[in-house]
């Protein structure tokens, strides 16, 4: 069965590559203790070339961001994110599109035929 992915940023995946999407709730809220699904925010791993795609906040906290230095960001998502589902499946499309307005973003379609 096909199934299409919208992503939130940009992921040049080749086509008749596997991939996994992992969805996390994300903590917010005033106290932290709020959960909130992103579900155009997976984790995805390409399986083939094991290249990973996500979010600043699957690996690392956002008051870390400071602009004069890298990042120091996991390789992996952090452990006390809650898994609210996963996905793994072959590329069977891939568009990547660039939003050319002032401040131009990315975000990728995914087509997968999925695993079951």
């Amino acid at each position: 069965m096909s199934v299409t992915v919208p992503l939130a940023y940009p992921a040049a995946i080749p086509v008749g590559h596997r991939v996994e999407l992992t969805w996390m709730l994300q903590r917010g809220g005033l106290r932290g203790n709020k959960l909130s699904a992103k579900p155009f925010e997976p984790f995805l791993r390409d399986l083939d070339s094991g290249v990973a795609y996500g979010c600043e906040w699957h690996v690392g906290s956002f008051d870390a961001f400071r602009s004069d230095r890298v990042h120091p960001y996991a390789s992996e998502p952090l452990p006390e994110l809650e898994v609210e589902r996963t996905l793994r499946g072959r590329v069977a499309a891939c568009t990547v599109v660039t939003v050319a307005v002032a401040d131009p973003y990315q975000h990728t379609i995914l087509v997968l035929d999925e695993e079951v």
